[in-house]
């Protein structure tokens, strides 16, 4: 976050609807990391649940 903070700064006025146009793009981003590590958090357990 410091880095679009830097960017931002730096160039200012041509920055500002990229960084509001970013902002849900990483949003999405960190969601779908979340949500491939549950899936794979689920798969192990439904794993360990067959084997015992």
């Amino acid at each position: 976050m410091e880095a679009v903070g830097m960017l931002r700064d730096s160039s200012g006025r041509y920055m500002k609807p990229y960084a509001k146009a970013a902002r849900p793009c990483a949003d999405y981003v960190v969601w779908l990391l979340v949500a491939l590590v549950a899936k794979r958090a689920i798969n192990k357990m439904f794993r360990q649940i067959e084997l015992h």
